[in-house]
């Protein structure tokens, strides 16, 4: 007996009519390499020499303003190895930003440096240490760096002891959360110790910080139980967590709290919220989330639903339960918001075809409306030798303020008597809000003689330009690409 592939189950999008604009035709996979989108630049990689005689190591990440300045943190070349933060301009001039040498950073250890958030008008925050009580968060203001807060020597703000959540919003404000005194360490696991600790929530711009003031109680917290999301327009929307009747969800707006939705909130015509996590907030100040709905008033949870809030009313653009071509729905997650307020989330099904296996299917909603974007076992063209090719994986997901979705998705074929996989190539993806075409291809030649042989987005910014992180010749180099939104596709 022949077993049933999950490719059988879905070769159009549910019989939508934008279902034909994503059965393409040619995304390399012969002999010849696919194509290289001609304004493709590298910006850095592996082995560069950059200011103070930094000589790279890997690049570990990156993020981008709209104007196409550069963020960049690397590890250096040497043992012990130590981490720089870097700014490269529009026109390609690298400046080191902050050292282990530096002064400002006394006391800190360099072997990690993280949380890197760039802002649309280029200022950004980032992370050195990643340690209860050796921790500090700074910021570039667009000519100086400084401590928005640290631990001991030149501790600030009061009681900080280790960071939680950062973001920095368009205009400058970098908005924070963090652990406080007291905190208290769960060591029973070693390799994974629990921290708890009061936590605060804070915004600041260069040497100015002030908190910001919630009425929810957030005691013995995880650092990380803060979620924050900005706009272009210095705005935040803040997740929180809540006990009783508090605030789950809040936004600010220069630097006062207004509480959005709270725990318990008896919703007309949707029930009782249970929880929220806001995922994205747009330049409008709509704000995309996940929450959970109690319908029965049994205190359980009962529905999932992915929901927008704008302007004071709530709106559900999807809840668990359904179905995708007969197959179970069973978990729902939103992905971003666009200028238009147009969100994008995720669904995950269980395959019958694929023996109980979850896909995942990409869609769009939009005054009312859904889209389907994409989903694994999509048919997606040809290879150079004529074998049909499908999406197998969903791996990465962007979404940009501009509209574009961005996904890095693995290709190929599942052989029908088998159900093995046949893996024919990696691809970074781009649906305009009509159609979907390739951007970038594995195999794809850099500098006329280097193969990409990995693709993750590290950014794109609020014009669609992208910013990757990839690594070239199957080999450990790792490098840094700009692709402009108006070099459009490759296929």
């Amino acid at each position: 007996m022949k077993m049933k592939t999950p490719f059988g189950i879905v070769g159009t999008l549910a019989g939508s009519a934008a279902a034909l604009s994503l059965v393409m035709v040619g995304c390399g996979g012969g002999d010849d390499p696919p194509p290289t989108p001609s304004a493709l630049q590298v910006l850095a990689k592996d082995g560069d020499v950059f200011p103070g005689g930094f000589e790279v190591g890997t690049i570990e990440s990156a993020e981008m303003a709209e104007d196409g300045t550069v963020a960049i943190i690397a590890s250096e070349r040497a043992t012990p190895s130590f981490n720089g933060v870097f700014l490269r301009s529009p026109s390609g001039d690298l400046s080191e930003v902050l050292g282990a040498d530096s002064p400002l950073a006394e006391g800190l250890s360099f072997g990690t440096v993280r949380n890197l958030s760039v802002a649309a008008t280029g200022e950004f925050a980032f992370q050195v240490g990643d340690q209860l009580d050796q921790d500090g968060l700074f910021y570039w203001d667009g000519s100086s760096v400084s401590a928005l807060a640290r631990t001991a020597p030149g501790q600030t703000p009061d009681g900080f002891r280790v960071l939680g959540a950062v973001r920095t919003a368009g205009g400058g404000d970098a908005i924070f959360s963090a652990g406080v005194t007291p905190c208290e360490v769960d060591s029973t696991d070693p390799n994974d110790p629990e921290v708890k600790c009061d936590l605060n929530i804070y915004r600041g711009t260069g040497d100015t910080v002030s908190r910001i003031d919630v009425p929810n109680t957030l005691s013995a917290q995880r650092p990380n139980a803060v979620l924050i999301e900005v706009n272009s327009l210095n705005e935040a929307a803040l997740g929180l967590p809540a006990r009783g009747n508090e605030p789950l969800v809040g936004r600010v707006v220069n630097g006062e709290f207004e509480g959005l939705l709270s725990r318990r909130q008896d919703i007309e015509g949707l029930g009782i919220l249970q929880s929220a996590r806001p995922r994205a907030i747009s330049d409008t100040g709509a704000i995309a989330l996940d929450g959970f709905i109690d319908l029965d008033r049994d205190g359980e949870r009962d529905e999932e639903h992915i929901l927008l809030y704008d302007r004071g009313t709530l709106t559900t653009i999807a809840r668990s339960g359904g179905t995708f071509e007969g197959n179970p729905e069973v978990d729902l997650r939103a992905e971003g918001i666009d200028g238009a307020n147009r969100v994008v989330y995720r669904v995950e099904f269980e395959s019958e075809a694929a023996g109980g296996e979850e896909l995942v299917s990409l869609r769009a909603w939009e005054n009312g409306s859904t889209r389907y974007i994409a989903h694994e076992g999509l048919r997606y063209g040809e290879d150079d030798k004529g074998n049909e090719r499908r999406i197998l994986d969903i791996e990465q997901v962007r979404v940009g303020a501009n509209g574009d979705v961005l996904m890095v998705c693995r290709l190929g074929r599942e052989d029908p008597e088998t159900g093995d996989r046949r893996i024919s190539g990696t691809a970074l993806l781009r649906w305009n809000g009509s159609s979907l075409a390739t951007v970038l291809e594995l195999g794809a030649l850099v500098n006329g003689k280097e193969l990409v042989s990995q693709i993750s987005i590290a950014d794109v910014n609020a014009n669609g330009d992208l910013l990757l992180i990839s690594s070239l010749d199957r080999s450990a180099i790792r490098v840094l690409l700009f692709l402009p939104r108006s070099a459009g596709s490759v296929s």
